[in-house]
């Protein structure tokens, strides 16, 4: 693959995008970029990972919870040589140094499968799914969501609602239970559609 050519992903019409697939796009010796080229067409391919050498290239399925690999040929052309299933949202990639293995982190289901290659660089074998468990800084928050649909921060958060968090105890608020409440009366002057942090100790938390 030529350096000064390069692959770009893109969202397709499945999750709201305007792509057909995967793109090639040239950049000039003065560092102008060419108008991007339809090179494969796949569905939402997000997420794009392609070895050293770039005669294979690997990108998400994010609506299909799938991962791709395509063949690279003559100009950067593409030809799709094989897929794998794998959790729900693969969202990223990320190739083991030396080859050999491709990783794909799964946003939805909170999972990494990871799937072995062949010399050739396409799939050998079904991926080995590692689940994730445990929570993030705030063990009391919401859980992954499992829908398919995604609402934006702003419907997420139309509704009155008030669910106990832990506040980081900064600003001389003492560590503590805290509560948030996201209805209109007690959002934050600075924003629209911020809520307002409230310990139930005494001072504020300003996380």
């Amino acid at each position: 693959m030529d350096e000064r050519r390069f692959w770009v992903g893109t969202y397709t019409r499945e999750m709201g995008g305007s792509g057909r697939g995967v793109y090639l796009v040239e950049r000039g010796a003065d560092g102008t970029l060419g108008r991007p080229v339809l090179a494969a067409e796949a569905t939402t391919p997000s997420y794009l990972a392609a070895p050293p050498g770039g005669n294979v290239l690997y990108a998400v399925d994010e609506h299909g919870d799938e991962v791709v690999a395509f063949r690279v040929g003559e100009g950067g052309a593409l030809r799709r040589i094989g897929g794998r299933p794998v959790p729900g949202w693969p969202c990223h990639l990320a190739l083991r140094p030396g080859g050999g293995r491709l990783l794909a982190a799964c946003y939805r289901d909170g999972a990494l499968a990871d799937l072995r290659l062949g010399p050739d660089g396409s799939f050998d074998g079904e991926p080995e799914v590692h689940q994730g468990e445990g929570s993030g800084p705030d063990p009391n928050g919401r859980r992954a969501r499992t829908s398919t649909r995604r609402r934006s921060p702003r419907t997420a958060r139309s509704s009155p609602r008030t669910s106990a968090r832990t506040c980081c105890g900064r600003s001389g608020t003492r560590a503590g239970t805290a509560r948030w409440s996201s209805s209109p009366r007690s959002r934050s002057r600075r924003g629209a559609g911020r809520g307002t942090w409230s310990s139930t100790r005494r001072g504020r938390c300003t996380c």
